[in-house]
């Protein structure tokens, strides 16, 4: 229950902070309805969309950021968290990307390996 409070915690966290952002970055692809139906609990209507988001815009920073999100293995969502973090630093997803790695390794038991990973 503790983990959900959290997760949920971040991700309204995440959302407010992409709205902040959101006219900086108008390039990018919004996905943030998308990410407001996952908080909803409509996981299913965030992967239709993203199937559609992807063949439009594949190497977009946030359909990339929407994909990870949905990836049920962590390694591949972290893989690209990575990506858009290295590629896309100015991406308005970068920042919470970051945070996902973050949270990922920490979640782990990888303090070491997650503080690395905002170090660098």
């Amino acid at each position: 229950m503790l983990k959900l409070k959290l997760n949920s915690i971040s991700l309204l966290i995440i959302l407010s902070l992409i709205s902040l952002t959101g006219k900086l970055y108008s390039q990018e692809v919004d996905i943030v309805p998308y990410l407001k139906a996952i908080e909803n609990g409509n996981i299913g209507q965030a992967k239709e969309a993203l199937v559609d988001l992807q063949e439009k815009n594949a190497a977009d920073p946030s359909v990339m950021f929407l994909d990870a999100v949905l990836k049920e293995n962590g390694q591949e969502a972290v893989a690209i968290y990575q990506d858009i973090v290295y590629n896309h630093p100015k991406s308005k997803y970068a920042d919470a990307a970051l945070y996902r790695i973050f949270s990922y390794y920490y979640a782990l038991g990888l303090y070491e390996t997650a503080q690395d990973n905002l170090s660098s």
